[in-house]
């Protein structure tokens, strides 16, 4: 990852907020939404990191390139208040939530951030809570999806121009998932444990490794010295040794968000402090 100054990074955050609340409160139905290339926000959870990946958008709905499908892996309690309370409004008609016996207010909230119309997918064991959203929702429609691959239909989704590949280590659960990302000559890979990190060769270079288990300091990092992934974020305490492209998360309000800048062809990662407790509220 090429370092550049705190201040670049911090406008580019700010505008994207701006751009993205303006396009939402302001837009004529029926318009785009916004831009953008694509981002990640990481944040803990209550079965450590969730990562809420937003793909490019061209604003071109019928092209299937640049879809702007969004992907919430692990999420927290209590999703819109990212949106809320850190001005991240990602909007559009299909949001895929990846995750096992997510809260009846977990599905609920993402619903509210599907598009009219839109569909919001959830992969995992959820079927009990089936019948309860489906009485309390309206605007979008909820499509249940066992934990059972291949995914095939997901690379569709994300459009012509993507790649997104989801692989589930147990056809029961949905906790336990890589998920990799290809766009742009970037490639992004996230393991929801340290297991199936260590278990990963990488043989390709990665911009960006997202490891959602905590760790203890007593654990070695899976691929901390490894020169093929660029930016490692993960669950834990901050160990010695390691760059400032290593970043730890832990804590209730701590975050990362790596942002695709459209403009220098990079891939931007910034530690952030979330203005809500995402594991607890």
């Amino acid at each position: 990852m090429i370092k550049i100054s705190r201040l670049r990074i911090l406008v580019i955050l700010i505008v994207i907020g701006l751009l993205t609340w303006y396009g939402k409160a302001h837009r004529p139905a029926g318009t785009p939404v916004r831009k953008h290339g694509t981002l990640c926000w990481v944040t803990t959870s209550p079965h450590g990191l969730g990562s809420y990946v937003v793909l490019g958008d061209d604003g071109i709905d019928s092209n299937q390139a640049r879809t702007g499908l969004r992907i919430w892996l692990n999420p927290p309690r209590h999703p819109q208040e990212l949106e809320v309370k850190n001005h991240a409004r990602y909007r559009g008609p299909r949001l895929i939530l990846v995750g096992d016996s997510l809260e009846s207010q977990v599905l609920t909230e993402t619903a509210a951030m599907v598009d009219t119309g839109g569909i919001l997918r959830v992969i995992g064991s959820q079927f009990q809570k089936e019948s309860l959203i489906r009485q309390g929702q309206t605007h979008a429609r909820f499509e249940f999806i066992p934990a059972q691959g291949p995914f095939d239909w997901l690379g569709s989704l994300a459009g012509r121009d993507m790649t997104a590949q989801l692989e589930l280590t147990d056809s029961a659960s949905a906790r336990n998932y890589t998920f990799l990302l290809l766009w742009n000559g970037f490639r992004a890979r996230f393991w929801s444990s340290r297991e199936l990190a260590l278990a990963d060769p990488v043989p390709d270079s990665i911009s960006v490794g997202v490891i959602a288990e905590c760790m203890d300091t007593t654990q070695v990092v899976p691929h901390a010295l490894n020169g093929k992934v660029r930016t490692l974020i993960y669950c834990g305490k901050t160990q010695k040794g390691l760059d400032s492209t290593r970043i730890s998360l832990e804590g209730d309000s701590a975050g990362v968000i790596f942002v695709e800048d459209l403009s220098t062809n990079r891939i931007l990662a910034k530690k952030v402090h979330l203005a809500w407790n995402s594991r607890v509220q």
